[in-house]
């Protein structure tokens, strides 16, 4: 994401392929299956919990049904 030019419609199939790839697979490691996964996805790393404001940032939520990712407004 950290390249200019990159389409909201880009971003949302970024986002869910981390869904279906990451957070479904983390999900099911857990001893119960939790109902929702959150993807963050940003431009540079940074440390979790300290204000960046220079690092574009993007989040989104997502239901799961089984194994299906379903997309939330977050």
């Amino acid at each position: 994401i950290a390249g200019e030019g990159l389409t909201n419609s880009e971003l949302r199939e970024d986002m869910d392929w981390a869904c279906r790839t990451w957070g479904v697979p983390a999900a099911q490691t857990r001893s119960m299956m939790p109902d929702w996964v959150i993807v963050e996805m940003m431009e540079a790393p940074a440390d979790r919990g300290v204000s960046t404001p220079s690092i574009r940032r993007y989040f989104e939520s997502y239901r799961l049904e089984g194994p299906v990712c379903i997309w939330e407004l977050f």
